[in-house]
């Protein structure tokens, strides 16, 4: 049963919701909107739960001022940096509009800023699956790992000799690329790439726990590190889930609101993880997550050639963190 502190914790999310909803009414002035605004909403949840528990695992080794700076200054920075600003630099930056243009086209004409999104979706998922993949790569190559789920992947001889072997690693990521070039044919998807690999090798220490007498000497800049990171990973997680949006609705107030939204119940969501040792409890949940991040960045990177509904990829990723939540039930029983 859930009990009276469950709903506390949701209330504010619920509070924001229901302002946006009416701030969105406002402005609209139409009751559709609001059936729209729920749909994309709960369409946000989908696609970004499996961050929610990313994000508590990260949260855990962070300073908890870190910890507060994000759950206060995170929510509008996801809300209206990552969700409405990002995607238009984005746009701005991988086509030949001008800044003017593509923010005319986001708010006066969401047709032509929508196939300006898709026409620069290929470097955007270049760098976003790129930065995915790496994080799942650092979960898979983990050398001290206390819970194994899938020990046939997890436990295989060629995963244990790349553990510490840094030159094939390197030989690994040079044929990644090798491949990818040879398909695209596109040296920009490459540079994409290499800008998404090396950001995450930037700010992958930010994981690392920062207690006293550790190598974390200074608490702000590592607290600073890994706010930055979180909020990389969660635009990683939301350009999918933007370009999708358009799908249901093409009112770019009415996507931001919605996605708003659902971005606000993911960060509770990561609190209440956070906060009830969720992580601890259901042992697998965390593999569930890493392994649903697998599948969305292979997705990202299929989507830049074939269509495929953004209704498969909210599905999968849900069905492998169900299956995981199962798994991690059925092992506390025995």
């Amino acid at each position: 049963m859930l009990n009276k502190k469950f709903y506390l914790h949701f209330a504010p999310a619920i509070i924001i919701y229901l302002l946006l909803g009416v701030l969105l009414l406002a402005i609209t002035k139409s009751a559709a909107s609001l059936y729209v605004f729920a749909s994309l909403a709960l369409f946000e949840i989908a696609m970004s739960f499996d961050n929610a528990v990313i994000n508590a695992k990260v949260l855990s080794t962070m300073p908890p001022v870190w910890q507060k700076i994000f759950i206060y200054l995170g929510i509008p920075v996801a809300v209206f940096v990552v969700r409405f600003l990002l995607p238009i630099a984005l746009v701005y930056l991988v086509t030949h509009l001008s800044l003017h243009q593509v923010l005319h086209a986001a708010l006066n004409q969401p047709d032509v800023y929508k196939t300006a999104l898709q026409q620069g979706y290929p470097l955007i998922a270049a760098f976003g699956a790129t930065f995915l993949f790496m994080l799942f790569a650092s979960f898979l190559l983990q050398t001290k790992r206390e819970i194994t789920w899938w020990n046939w992947l997890e436990q295989h001889k060629i995963i244990k000799i790349l553990h510490n072997n840094l030159a094939l690693k390197i030989i690994l990521l040079v044929l990644i690329f090798a491949i990818t070039f040879g398909i695209t044919n596109n040296y920009e998807i490459l540079i994409a790439m290499s800008a998404g690999v090396g950001c995450f090798l930037l700010l992958h220490t930010a994981q690392q726990p920062c207690n006293i007498g550790s190598a974390c000497k200074n608490m702000a800049f590592s607290g600073l590190r890994g706010f930055i990171y979180l909020e990389i990973l969660d635009a990683s997680f939301s350009l999918d889930g933007v370009l999708g949006a358009f799908a249901i609705s093409n009112n770019i107030f009415v996507i931001m609101a919605g996605l708003g939204a659902g971005a606000v119940f993911v960060r509770s969501i990561t609190i209440y993880l956070l906060r009830n040792n969720t992580l601890q409890k259901l042992r697998y949940l965390e593999h569930g997550a890493y392994y649903a991040i697998f599948v969305l960045a292979t997705f990202m990177l299929l989507k830049t050639m074939w269509h495929i509904p953004e209704l498969l990829i909210a599905s999968s990723s849900i069905l492998i963190l169900l299956f995981a939540i199962y798994g991690s039930w059925r092992g506390s029983k025995v």
